[in-house]
């Protein structure tokens, strides 16, 4: 009678499968928490740090399985090949990322002007409110900061526009608009405009912004008054505004927040744009908002294109 061996199945080849397999609902899931406003920022970045996790330990069971099949004779090649594959696909973004933070200098707050960068209208009261939850408070610039910016980001500047300042305005909320970013706070604005723009704040899970509050009566009768006098003062008087947009900007995949300003300041005979992104949380934004501030300004080019200078 002919016997039949019959090879072990190996248990670490299953488990790297399962474990890969598992990550993509799971990653799936942390995204659409995040985004939905349902689980935090901090929340959000400890369950990617677990999924990381979950993805070295299938890789890990796969070596080995691959190492029992080879030795052992032990069956599951399919199910550890899968598995690795997967683990591999998932790992290539944090592998990117981690090559950004080796290259890329340890900033989270970047300016087109590092010497007297934008101003945030609201949002550096709402990182002071939100500090005991993590979120970053605003960096300090000065000449070693700013040294640091050009060196690492040598294409941001800003930009110099032959037109005037609400001309140059409509472009910049054209540009939000279509990003879908929210805005958050506006100085200058025409009243018509400041009215349609509302006194929204986004801020995080749970979160009231106390910045988001109705007007009170003083509040109301000084924006009267100071109507009033704007529309008894002579036409020639009225001389050439300067606007700044605040809106918060989201990472496209899982949401993180950024709180953007652009500043639009009219000059003889042009405007002056300059921009400031901030990540809300995270000492590394891993080069996202150098990027946001290149891409937005280059649209905005594309946009008044012709009357374009550098700053």
């Amino acid at each position: 009678m002919v016997g039949y061996y019959e090879r072990k199945w190996s248990a670490t080849a299953k488990r790297c499968e399962f474990l890969a397999l598992l990550c993509i609902p799971y990653f799936a899931l942390s995204i659409v928490l995040h985004r939905a406003v349902l689980i935090t920022s901090i929340q959000a970045i400890w369950l990617i740090a677990f999924g990381l996790a979950l993805l070295l330990a299938s890789l890990y069971f796969g070596i080995r399985a691959l190492w029992e099949i080879w030795n052992k004779g032990h069956r599951g090649g399919g199910a550890a090949l899968r598995g690795i594959v997967l683990a591999l696909a998932m790992l290539a973004p944090f592998c990117w990322y981690g090559y950004l933070a080796v290259t890329l200098p340890l900033l989270s707050d970047v300016a087109t002007d590092p010497v007297d960068p934008p101003e945030f209208l609201t949002a550096q009261a709402l990182r002071q409110e939100m500090a005991d939850r993590g979120v970053n408070q605003l960096s300090a610039y000065g000449e070693d900061y700013g040294d640091v910016l050009d060196a690492a980001y040598p294409k941001l500047g800003s930009r110099r526009y032959d037109a005037g300042s609400e001309r140059v305005l409509a472009s910049v909320r054209q540009l939000i608009a279509a990003r879908g970013w929210t805005v958050t706070a506006t100085s200058e604005l025409p009243e018509s405009d400041a009215a349609a723009e509302g006194p929204a704040v986004e801020g995080d899970a749970g979160e009231k912004p106390a910045d988001a509050k109705p007007a009170s009566g003083k509040q109301a009768k000084a924006a009267n008054d100071k109507k009033k006098a704007e529309e008894e003062k002579p036409e020639d008087a009225i001389g050439p505004q300067n606007f700044e947009v605040q809106a918060v900007a989201r990472t496209l995949v899982f949401g993180f927040k950024s709180d953007v300003v652009v500043r639009i300041v009219s000059e003889e005979e042009a405007s002056l744009v300059d921009m400031r992104a901030a990540s809300r949380y995270g000492a590394h934004d891993f080069g996202f908002n150098a990027r946001l501030i290149e891409k937005f300004l280059a649209d905005l080019d594309a946009s008044l294109v012709g009357i374009a200078g550098e700053g």
